[in-house]
C-alpha cells in the first residue's frame, strides 16, 4: 500500500508520525484520521457508528477522527494541531507548548487549564512538562534554569531583594543561601549546594574554585602554585 507520509514501527503496527497510533495496522488519512474500521463517511454528516470523518469544526464524533485544529484532542490518535500539541497519544507536541495530555489551547496570558499548556511567562509552572520563563528557571519538570535564579523546583518569581519564597529561588545578592542551589553573593559565599564561592574567601564545602591564594578547600580544586597541596 503507497502512503504519503513518515511512519514507525509500534509494537506490530505502523503509526504514523503525524496521525499518532490509531491502534490497528491500518494507515490513517492525514485528514480523516482513524476509523478502527476503513470506512468512508459522506464528509458533512460524519459518524455512521464507526470510525468515520467528522466535521472540520466540530471535531470528535466519538472515534478516532481528526479533531477541530483548534479545539485539539477528541480521545483518539488523530493530528493534533500543530500549537496545541499532544492529545493523550503518539503525536507530535508544538515545541512551545510541550505536552498538554489532552491537546487543548490555553489563553498565552492566563496560563495552566488543568492540563499541560504554556504557562504565564511571569506565573511559571502548571504541574506539567511546559516552558518555563527564561528568568523564573525550573517549575518541577526537565526545564532550562535561568543562570542567574537557579532551579526553584516550581517556576515562581521571588523578589530580588527577600530572596527565598520556600522554593530554590534567587537569593539576595547580600544574604546568600536559601537552602537550594542558587547564585550565592559573591562576597558570603557558601550557600550550602555547589555555587560559586568569592574568589577570597575559598571553600563552601563543595568542589568551587579556591581563591588562587588560599589553596585548599578540602577538595580538588586548584591550588595556589605556592601552598601546593588540594586533597585530590
Amino acid at each position: 500500500m503507497e502512503y504519503d507520509g513518515c511512519l514507525v514501527s509500534c509494537g506490530a503496527l505502523m503509526v504514523d508520525q503525524i496521525t499518532g497510533d490509531n491502534g490497528h495496522a491500518l494507515i490513517v488519512d492525514q485528514t480523516t484520521g482513524d476509523n478502527g474500521s476503513a470506512l468512508t463517511v459522506d464528509q458533512t454528516t460524519s459518524d455512521n457508528g464507526s470510525a468515520l470523518t467528522v466535521d472540520q469544526t466540530t471535531g470528535d464524533n466519538g472515534s478516532a477522527l481528526t479533531v477541530d485544529q483548534t479545539t485539539g484532542d477528541n480521545g483518539h490518535a488523530l493530528t493534533v494541531d500543530q500549537t496545541t500539541g499532544d492529545n493523550g497519544h503518539a503525536l507530535t507536541v508544538d515545541q512551545t507548548t510541550g505536552d498538554n495530555g489532552h491537546a487543548l489551547i490555553v489563553d498565552q496570558t492566563t496560563g495552566d487549564n488543568g492540563h499541560a499548556l504554556t504557562v504565564d511567562q511571569t506565573t511559571g509552572d502548571n504541574g506539567h512538562a511546559l516552558t518555563v520563563d527564561q528568568t523564573t528557571g525550573d517549575n518541577g519538570h526537565a526545564l532550562t534554569v535561568d543562570q542567574t535564579t537557579g532551579d526553584n523546583g516550581h517556576a515562581l518569581t521571588v523578589d530580588q531583594t527577600t530572596g527565598d519564597n520556600g522554593h530554590a529561588l534567587t537569593v539576595d545578592q547580600t544574604t546568600g543561601d536559601n537552602g537550594h542551589a542558587l547564585t550565592v553573593d559573591q562576597t558570603t559565599g557558601d550557600n550550602g549546594h555547589a555555587l560559586t564561592v568569592d574568589q577570597t574567601t575559598g571553600d563552601n564545602g563543595h568542589a568551587l574554585t579556591v581563591d588562587q591564594t588560599t589553596g585548599d578547600n578540602g577538595h580538588a580544586l586548584t591550588v595556589d602554585q605556592t601552598t601546593g597541596d588540594k586533597n585530590e
